[in-house]
């Protein structure tokens, strides 16, 4: 006779599951979660497919003689451009929307998070249960910031999969250090939905307005951008130091004459 209950039997059939107050909060904002981790699954296909077109296109073209642009050739430079036209034009479009997504992390998740509490009272409920308002905070607080991170990380990667076989070959003519690339692919995507998810949620609890916190992130958001001290040139051209060095023209003069490289 089998003495398992079927609270049991329910944990072995369906295995782990979300619960207390994890599964509330994930319940809470299922629908942004759900959202946000559907389009970065289909951001993470179309890079992929687009990806390996790209390095189908890079040996079709016979491009790696080419590769940084560094060799001095006309037929190169035909050769990257015209790749450049049909691969590294249709990429910067979505480069330039990665830059946007911390600030839907700020004002449609971190906004609302603890400021639709505090505005309906529901909070209150809380204090009438067994949990510690430590703990329920911490919950609020770590499931939204996890979400964050995956869908951010999952763009982030996918957009860095699909940009860099292309920078790798058009070298100066695409390069790194332009605004859109840089907030647009690596960590800066993850670190800057973070911080924009935790302005929303800090605002939501000063204010207590769900409305006014989201208003408030999307007017605060650009100014804790690292883009907010100066112009786009200086936010997006971060250029690495460039190296000059002299070179003897074999002038023969009594002063000789040099001339200063790259």
């Amino acid at each position: 006779m089998s003495t398992a209950t079927p609270r049991s039997r329910a944990s072995v059939r369906y295995g782990p599951r979300l619960r207390g107050l994890t599964w509330l909060t994930w319940r809470q904002n299922r629908a942004a979660f759900l959202i946000g981790l559907a389009v970065a699954a289909a951001v993470a296909v179309y890079a992929a497919v687009q990806h390996q077109h790209v390095t189908e296109a890079i040996t079709a073209q016979h491009l790696d003689a080419c590769r940084g642009g560094t060799v001095e050739s006309t037929q190169c430079t035909r050769d990257l451009l015209s790749f450049g036209k049909e691969y590294q034009h249709p990429l910067r479009r979505p480069l330039q929307l990665v830059p946007v997504l911390p600030f839907l992390f700020g004002v449609f998740l971190g906004g609302p998070q603890f400021a639709q509490e505090l505005e309906s009272g529901s909070y209150h409920t809380v204090a009438t249960q067994s949990v510690p308002r430590l703990r329920w905070f911490a919950a609020k607080l770590g499931v939204p910031l996890a979400v964050t991170v995956i869908v951010s990380g999952l763009v982030s990667a996918a957009m860095t999969w699909w940009w860099h076989p292309v920078a790798d070959i058009m070298g100066p003519l695409f390069p790194w250090h332009d605004w859109y690339p840089l907030y647009g692919v690596g960590p800066i995507v993850v670190g800057l939905s973070v911080l924009f998810f935790l302005l929303g949620a800090t605002l939501g609890l000063f204010l207590r307005r769900t409305v006014a916190a989201m208003g408030t992130a999307l007017v605060a958001g650009p100014g804790c951008s690292p883009c907010s001290n100066g112009s786009v040139r200086t936010c997006g051209r971060s250029v690495p130091p460039s190296r000059r060095t002299p070179r003897n023209l074999g002038c023969r003069t009594t002063s000789g004459c040099w001339r200063t490289v790259r």
